[in-house]
């Protein structure tokens, strides 16, 4: 189920009486208007400015994906040793902010010759060769349609997406919504659409590099042609304490 209001609350999970339970989260907003009335038991607040990005986590990691003749093509999900409960639930990342950007390479990509990366906030460009990072807030979807997202094809090693409930906590290799990655899994699309109408959807994505220059790029298409990363404003972070688990 996606969100359709965005209120802010005090605890994880806030009930609308005579509706299914739902965990409502709250986005970081800037300002309110005035409140609006009570539906049910949830009194909601409606944001008059929104700010842009998500949430991201980086981790080092000891994937190895095939390079010549070393790396592994069919370990793990996807391989190089890749699996998602690697990081579903982990808080010993390096660095953690807010971008709007989640599109990013190396310096000089591709070569191999300085494989550095610098997200926002982030002191100083490091090796990005064994990198993870986490991405997740909310896709807000200004429009009624589909929003498709699209990895390029030339990801450099591997991004991995979930949309909707489970982008929260529940995310793991069985239920990804889309990806691209070494071995591609046969059942699981390189792109992925989503039917929205004026909400805020849940997303959480996974990249993964391993022994390698860092590529990381993809295009999120709405139904009348805007697009990502064109328009940075796609993205909308979770406040502290949401159910959002990295």
């Amino acid at each position: 189920m996606f969100i359709s209001a965005i209120g802010c609350r005090a605890s994880a999970t806030t009930t609308v009486t005579g509706a299914p339970s739902v965990l409502i989260d709250i986005v970081t907003i800037t300002s309110f208007t005035p409140t609006l009335p009570k539906l049910g038991s949830f009194l909601f607040q409606a944001p008059t400015m929104l700010i842009s990005g998500v949430n991201y986590y980086q981790y080092l990691n000891d994937y190895f994906y095939p390079d010549g003749d070393q790396g592994c093509g069919s370990c793990g999900y996807g391989g190089g040793g890749y699996e998602t409960s690697d990081w579903n639930g982990n808080y010993s990342y390096y660095t953690n902010g807010t971008t709007k950007q989640i599109n990013f390479e190396s310096e000089d990509y591709p070569s191999y010759s300085t494989i550095l990366c610098q997200l926002p906030g982030q002191a100083e460009a490091s090796d990005c060769s064994q990198w993870t990072v986490v991405f997740q807030g909310y896709l807000h979807a200004t429009q009624n349609g589909n929003y498709t997202i699209a990895p390029v094809l030339s990801e450099d090693n591997a991004i991995f997406f979930w949309g909707g409930e489970k982008a929260y906590s529940s995310y793991k290799n069985n239920n990804t919504d889309g990806s691209v990655t070494y071995t591609q899994p046969s059942t699981l699309p390189h792109s992925y659409s989503y039917s929205m109408a004026g909400e805020f959807m849940p997303i959480t994505f996974i990249y993964a590099n391993g022994y390698r220059p860092a590529l990381n790029s993809l295009t999120i298409t709405s139904q009348n042609g805007t697009s990502y990363p064109t328009d940075l404003d796609f993205f909308v972070p979770p406040c502290p304490n949401s159910p959002f688990v990295p």
